[in-house]
């Protein structure tokens, strides 16, 4: 015997598809600002960049880009370059490090303080 779906459960399945899209594209734009920690002798400066304007700043001998809710090292003065072939940091949690710079680049939600709520 062929079951074939009915229009009530159908309806309840696409609702389902919708609401997850809707969950995702939410979580996604969570994460709308970098904090940019610069660590000098026993002091620390930090930044808050908006990642929702795209455009290019220096810091430290560092040039970083914002794109599309990314950021990432375009160009720096340390040996290596390792942070520029780190790649855009583009999730909540996202984290650059340039260490003989002594900088960290990590993404971060500023409207939510908690990680979890149970």
């Amino acid at each position: 015997m062929k079951k074939i779906i009915k229009p009530k459960e159908a309806v309840i399945i696409i609702v389902l598809v919708i609401l997850l899209i809707v969950v995702f594209f939410i979580s996604k734009g969570s994460a709308n600002t970098a904090e940019i920690t610069v660590i000098t002798d026993d002091l620390k400066e930090t930044y808050s960049v908006d990642l929702s304007e795209d455009r290019i700043f220096d810091i430290k001998n560092m040039q970083f880009e914002v794109k599309s809710g990314d950021i990432c090292v375009i160009s720096s003065g340390c040996p290596g370059g390792d942070c520029v072939h780190m790649g855009r940091a583009s999730e909540n949690g996202g984290v650059i490090v340039c260490v003989p710079n002594r900088v960290t680049v990590r993404l971060t939600d500023i409207k939510n303080e908690y990680d979890a709520i149970i």
